[in-house]
């Protein structure tokens, strides 16, 4: 449901349906998705808030691949579920329970996105 939501709002993307996440992203308490996809020179990552319906609320974050600085070096890039207890972004209102999103390809330094509660949406941070 949560990548047929996604292909119905943002058809220009290509979403990778082996990439699909589950957890509670936005901390609160309700399952969210997540999912990879590709739009012309950009890796895309989105969120949505669960539980899935046609009105559910989706972030977008979008990646270049040409190894400028934030930005992934190659396209071969995946996401998958990361705890944040060992989160060491800059940011001081960062959540340091639960569960982010690490966004790599091997060869450049990850993404960590992670729910930022005073923006009400999400951030990353990378070294």
């Amino acid at each position: 449901a949560a990548l047929d939501l996604l292909e119905r709002r943002d058809p220009a993307t290509r979403w990778d349906r082996r990439s699909l996440l589950q957890a509670d992203l936005d901390h609160d308490g309700g399952e969210d998705y997540a999912a990879a996809g590709f739009r012309e020179d950009r890796y895309v990552v989105a969120i949505v808030h669960g539980p899935v319906s046609l009105d559910s609320p989706v972030w977008t974050l979008e990646f270049p691949w040409d190894g400028s600085e934030d930005a992934l070096c190659s396209k071969r890039a995946r996401i998958r579920l990361e705890s944040l207890a060992e989160n060491e972004g800059p940011e001081e209102d960062q959540p340091r329970t639960g569960q982010g999103i690490n966004l790599s390809d091997d060869q450049c330094d990850a993404f960590h996105i992670y729910w930022n509660p005073r923006r009400k949406g999400f951030d990353w941070w990378r070294l």
